[in-house]
């Protein structure tokens, strides 16, 4: 037996087009002035009539005839359309607030994310701008960028002020020794004290370098605290300089390391940078001084309750007014140029 195709009922479907879409009611043709949308579109032409065949061309399944009509223009969106941020609610000293602990104070020399979120409201934005440009933002030197300025322009590494030394064992001593094992190697590190200091000529504008030792080897933890100024070569103008003691690798709060709970011990940290900080202070010119001071628990035996790391000493130098810190020379052993191996 033949099936006969049934037959497809094309109004129908532009029927039911029309109701799924919800679209709004079609500019008028020429001459029905009183039905015409308010957008007035000079450029568009006429819509043509049907066609003046009964069958119609067939497109897509659907007749041409049955689409006629059905093509609507909407308004642009406005500004009294747009939807307003939660943020306008609040007193502009209160949105800067916000704005500012949003962006933070660390920099990876890209425009912040946060920055290119509000680009859609000029508003925001410019206030957002504004922010940041008034901030003082600090340049984060760490493993991620090769303690590296990367393909930044001349421009604005000027601008940088601020730099924070994350250190640890992929920053040779000299660029032939492992810190690991202290075994001379066959081919160079990538990156060492001498190509740090490298780094840090390319930025004369910096005036204040924080160090923050990450040691997983006990040769770089015993080492830093006793050599920590050579980390300073090739910054010409510092007038600040913050340092931390580090944290004993694998090992117990009460002997230098960290606990789980993220607790140090305060009194052998200050016993560990003691004779240290003696040293710094003749190399930098100028006494340290501790960036915060703790009033501590003690135990009934007369020892410190452990703290946080985060509230751990930092001890400061900071150059009288006018005057910079003692440039920092890196020993001449330490060097070694890229074309020598």
């Amino acid at each position: 037996m033949l099936f006969m195709p049934r037959k497809i009922r094309y109004s129908r479907i532009g029927e039911i087009l029309r109701k799924l879409l919800e679209l709004t009611p079609p500019i008028a043709e020429n001459g029905d002035s009183a039905n015409t949308s308010r957008l007035n579109l000079t450029s568009t032409p006429p819509v043509a009539g049907p066609p003046s065949s009964t069958g119609g061309e067939i497109t897509c399944g659907i007749k041409t005839s049955n689409l006629l009509g059905m093509y609507s223009v909407f308004a642009p969106p406005s500004e009294s359309r747009m939807m307003k941020s939660s943020l306008y609610q609040l007193p502009v000293e209160l949105r800067e607030m916000i704005l500012i602990l949003a962006l933070g104070s660390k920099w990876t020399g890209q425009m912040p994310a946060l920055v290119k979120a509000l680009r859609c409201d000029k508003n925001l934005h410019a206030e957002c701008m504004r922010i940041w440009y008034k901030e003082e933002h600090t340049y984060i030197l760490h493993s991620k960028n090769n303690w590296s300025f990367l393909d930044m322009p001349k421009e604005i590494i000027a601008t940088i002020t601020r730099v924070k030394i994350i250190i640890d064992e992929n920053i040779a001593l000299h660029p032939l020794l492992r810190w690991s094992d202290m075994e001379v190697l066959q081919e160079r590190f990538p990156m060492s004290c001498h190509d740090l200091s490298l780094t840090a000529a390319l930025a004369p504008s910096i005036t204040s370098v924080t160090l923050e030792c990450h040691p997983k080897s006990t040769n770089l933890y015993f080492w830093f605290p006793q050599k920590f100024t050579q980390y300073l070569s090739g910054f010409s103008s510092l007038t600040h300089v913050a340092v931390t003691c580090p944290i004993k690798p694998n090992a117990r709060a009460s002997d230098g390391g960290m606990d789980e709970e993220g607790t140090i011990d305060s009194e052998w940290q200050e016993a560990t940078m003691k004779r240290c900080v003696e040293t710094a202070n003749e190399a930098l010119g100028v006494v340290a001084k501790l960036g915060a001071v703790y009033a501590d628990e003690m135990y009934w035996y007369g020892r410190r309750v452990p703290r946080n790391i985060e509230n751990r000493e930092v001890w400061v130098w900071v150059a009288e007014e006018g005057k910079t810190l003692n440039n920092q020379v890196l020993p001449s052993g330490l060097a070694m140029t890229r074309n020598k191996m």
